[in-house]
């Protein structure tokens, strides 16, 4: 079933899933009330900004 991606946290506190398949990040806060699986997506972010722009990092 897909849902969207911020009632995913909400459906798991409820009951409404078991199991969440998602690119959830592993923060530490969420390790306090979920168990997570072993990582099997990598991905990163990337900032692309106009030239000149003021933001650098």
């Amino acid at each position: 079933m897909q849902t969207k991606f911020d009632s995913l946290i909400s459906g798991l506190d409820t009951k409404k899933y078991d199991v969440v398949y998602n690119d959830m990040s592993i923060t530490p806060e969420r390790q306090k009330s979920y168990t997570f699986g072993r990582e099997y997506l990598f991905t990163k972010s990337v900032l692309i900004t106009k030239k000149g722009s003021d933001i650098k990092t």
